[in-house]
C-alpha cells in the first residue's frame, strides 16, 4: 500500500508542476498577445492559463487529501 501511495503523490506532485508551468507560460503568451494588440487572442490564452491553474489546484487538493488519509504512509513512519 505504501508503494502506491507513494506513486499517487508523485504524480500528483508531476501533474502540478505540469500544470502550473503550461499556465504560466499560457499567461506569458496571453501577455505578449495584449502588448501586440491581439486582445482576442490574449483572451484565449488566459482561458488556457486559467484552466491549467485550476487544474493544478485540483491536483493540489487531492494531494493533501492523499496526505490527510494516509500520513503515515507518506512521512516514513510504520
Amino acid at each position: 500500500m505504501r508503494d502506491a501511495v507513494h506513486r499517487l503523490m508523485d504524480e500528483l506532485l508531476r501533474a502540478i508542476v505540469a500544470d502550473e508551468g503550461i499556465a504560466r507560460e499560457f499567461a506569458e503568451i496571453a501577455h505578449a498577445c495584449r502588448q501586440a494588440g491581439g486582445r482576442r487572442t490574449a483572451d484565449g490564452f488566459l482561458s488556457l492559463a486559467r484552466h491549467h491553474r485550476v487544474k493544478a489546484l485540483e491536483a493540489r487538493a487531492r494531494a493533501a487529501a492523499l496526505s490527510s488519509k494516509y500520513p503515515r504512509h507518506l512521512d516514513g513512519g510504520a
